[in-house]
C-alpha cells in the first residue's frame, strides 16, 4: 500500500526506489574504479555530498518564505525536501573538477544516468504494483464517544494522520497539520490517535494550545493494521475513497502543502 516491508522495516515506495538507486550507484562505481579509473571512487563520495547538499539548498531557497520563520528546519533533512534535478546536475559538474581523463568523466556521467534511471523505473513499478488502496472500513470513536465510520469520508478528498502524543515527530508536525487544515477548509483532516485514551490526548492538546476539529480514537490500532503501516506518524491522502499519496514519518510544512494542493486538484 505504498510501502515495501523488509522484516520489521518498512520503506515508502519512493524511499525504497532511492535506496535501490544508491545501491546501483555504489556497485557501478566499485566496478568502474577497478576497471577504468581509481579517481572515480573519490569522485563518488564528493558527488553524493555535493548532490544532497545542493538539492537541499535549492529546495530551501525555493521555499524560504516558510523556512525563514524557523531557519533551524534547514537542518531537519529527515523531513524530506530536496530538488533532486539540481542535485544530479551538481554531481555531474563535480566530475569535471575531480576527474581528469575525458573517458572517465563520461563513465561518471553514465553511472549517474543509470542510477537515476533505476530510481525512476523502480518508483514507477512500485507505484503501479501497489494497486488501488481503499479507505479502510473501520469504526473509530470521537471525543464524545460516538462511533464514526471512516468510510463516511469516502466521498471527495480527505487527509488521514496517524499519531500519538508520546511520538516526538508527531508532536513536531502537529502545528503544521493544524495550520494546513485551517488553510484547506474544503478538506477534512482526520487526526486518528493510536492507542491512547481521551484524557491523555485532550490534556496534551490543551497544554499545547492546539485546536483539532477531527480527532478520532483508534484504541486497538485497527486502522494501522488495515493499512499495513509500520510506525507513526503516517499521513495518507485519499480521494473518493482511494489513496493517492502517502508520507511515512515526519512531514514538513512544504511537503504537506504540496501534497494537499495536489489532492485538491484531483
Amino acid at each position: 500500500m505504498g510501502m515495501v516491508a523488509i522484516g520489521p522495516l518498512a520503506f515508502p515506495n519512493g524511499v525504497f526506489a532511492g535506496l535501490l538507486a544508491f545501491l546501483s550507484f555504489t556497485i557501478l562505481v566499485s566496478v568502474a574504479t577497478r576497471k577504468v579509473d581509481q579517481s572515480l571512487e573519490r569522485w563518488a563520495s564528493i558527488a553524493l555530498i555535493a548532490g544532497v547538499l545542493t538539492a537541499r539548498a535549492v529546495y530551501v531557497m525555493i521555499h524560504w518564505a516558510t523556512f525563514s520563520s524557523s531557519p533551524v528546519r534547514v537542518l531537519m533533512m529527515w523531513q524530506g525536501g530536496f530538488e533532486w534535478i539540481s542535485g544530479v546536475v551538481a554531481a555531474c559538474v563535480s566530475a569535471f573538477f575531480i576527474i581528469r581523463p575525458w573517458r572517465s568523466r563520461g563513465v561518471a556521467i553514465v553511472i549517474l544516468g543509470a542510477s537515476a534511471l533505476v530510481w525512476m523505473v523502480a518508483g514507477a513499478i512500485l507505484d503501479d504494483a501497489k494497486g488501488a488502496v481503499p479507505l479502510p472500513d473501520v469504526t473509530l470513536t470521537d471525543s464524545t464517544g460516538a462511533n464514526i465510520k471512516l468510510r463516511s469520508y469516502a466521498s471527495g478528498p480527505v487527509v488521514v494522520n496517524l499519531w500519538a502524543t508520546w511520538c516526538p515527530p508527531c508532536r513536531r508536525e502537529l502545528p503544521a497539520m493544524v495550520a494546513q487544515a485551517a488553510a484547506s477548509p474544503s478538506i477534512p483532516f482526520l487526526f486518528v490517535n493510536q492507542a491512547e485514551d481521551l484524557a491523555t490526548v485532550q490534556a496534551y492538546l490543551q497544554q499545547q494550545s492546539l485546536s483539532l476539529d477531527h480527532v478520532l480514537y483508534d484504541p486497538n490500532t485497527e486502522l494501522a493494521r488495515e493499512l499495513r503501516t509500520v510506525g507513526i506518524p503516517i499521513t495518507l491522502f485519499f480521494h473518493d475513497g482511494v489513496m493517492i499519496d502517502l508520507h511515512a514519518g515526519e512531514i514538513s510544512p512544504e511537503t504537506l502543502q504540496q501534497k494537499t494542493e495536489r489532492l485538491i486538484k484531483q
